[in-house]
């Protein structure tokens, strides 16, 4: 079964019920680290924890505002719409529809900027949680910025070694 989650836009990411903010420094440039984000869904099952190589954008390129991506992490299916697309500099997206019933709202966003020779990757999510998984609250906040510096330091050795 799939469940609609409600539409939002770029100021959700000020307003949302639940916001946790993680940030890491990659070596690779940022117009590398925006290509390893967007460009091709299967691949973050590659780096990203949980991630299928099943993932893959629905609608054909270019892809930008509006383009639609699915995405299986952890046996979910999840369909994404994307609301930002900056070229090597900031990306973002709401997910539309979820194949479990954990927020009424959620979105991610990924703002990357030049650190020295390398990127720093700020992530933003931001979710309307149901009642069951606020109450995960303290959980959510110790181990959501833990797999972001997982992923991206993942992302981190495997851009090295392209």
């Amino acid at each position: 079964m799939e469940w609609k989650l409600r539409d939002v836009g770029p100021e959700f990411f000020e307003n949302a019920p639940y916001r946790c903010v993680s940030t890491a420094t990659l070596q690779a440039p940022p117009v590398t680290v925006f290509s390893a984000l967007t460009d091709d869904p299967e691949t973050w099952g590659d780096w990203n924890p949980g991630f299928s190589r099943s993932s893959h954008y629905t609608t054909s390129p270019p892809h930008g505002p509006g383009s639609v991506r699915e995405v299986t992490m952890a046996g979910i299916r999840y369909v994404d719409t994307i609301l930002d697309w900056e070229e090597a500099g900031h990306w973002s997206f709401r997910v539309s529809k979820a194949g479990a019933p954990f927020a009424r709202a959620l979105a991610e966003d990924y703002r990357i900027a030049p650190a020295g020779g390398g990127s720093t990757v700020q992530w933003t999510i931001a979710m309307e949680p149901r009642l069951a998984l606020l109450a995960m609250r303290p959980l959510m906040d110790r181990f959501l910025p833990r797999y972001f510096k997982r992923a991206m330091a993942n992302l981190d050795r495997r851009l090295a070694s392209a």
